[in-house]
């Protein structure tokens, strides 16, 4: 029998998210809450997300967790894909076509879960869009290019 490996579905997907922040929920009821039997102080903790709600095919978008106060943190993203990295506590996405995605973060500290769920509307890229162009005179280059185009060409000339 020969046994072929299936693509996740989405539900499928959906449904490792559920376990992935049940763990560490559980994870935390096993931990005591606190020495004298009292309810723990309440902490300024959790998972902050800076990112855009929308973008364009071929739009790098970033989403940055860095003011998040949690120990360790997982990424995921819904539908799997491979224009997704993350790089530490943050996240670079760029998607080929439009359509919706899941961003799903969960993390953990002092014994307490914490999850957030991010949705990200990719819009197909408009077709009226003109081309880029290069500049067609000297003097369509901006100042700093222009100078810094002076230093190079000055350079080859001591080369020379």
């Amino acid at each position: 029998m020969k046994f072929t490996r299936q693509p996740l579905r989405l539900a499928d997907e959906i449904a490792m998210f559920i376990c992935v922040l049940m763990f560490l929920v559980g994870l935390s009821l096993l931990l005591p809450s606190s020495a004298n039997g009292q309810s723990p102080t309440p902490i300024a903790v959790g998972i902050i997300l800076t990112a855009n709600t929308e973008c364009e095919v071929g739009e790098l978008v970033r989403f940055d967790a860095t003011s998040s106060d949690v120990d360790d943190m997982t990424w995921t993203i819904v539908p799997k894909t491979p224009d997704f990295a993350v790089v530490d506590r943050r996240a670079f996405f760029s998607s080929r076509v439009p359509g919706k995605f899941l961003v799903f973060i969960a993390g953990a500290k002092e014994g307490q879960a914490f999850s957030t769920l991010h949705t990200l509307t990719v819009k197909d890229r408009p077709r009226d869009r003109e081309p880029a162009t290069l500049p067609e005179t000297e003097a369509d280059i901006p100042p700093v290019d222009r100078e810094w185009r002076e230093l190079t060409d000055s350079l080859e000339r001591l080369d020379a």
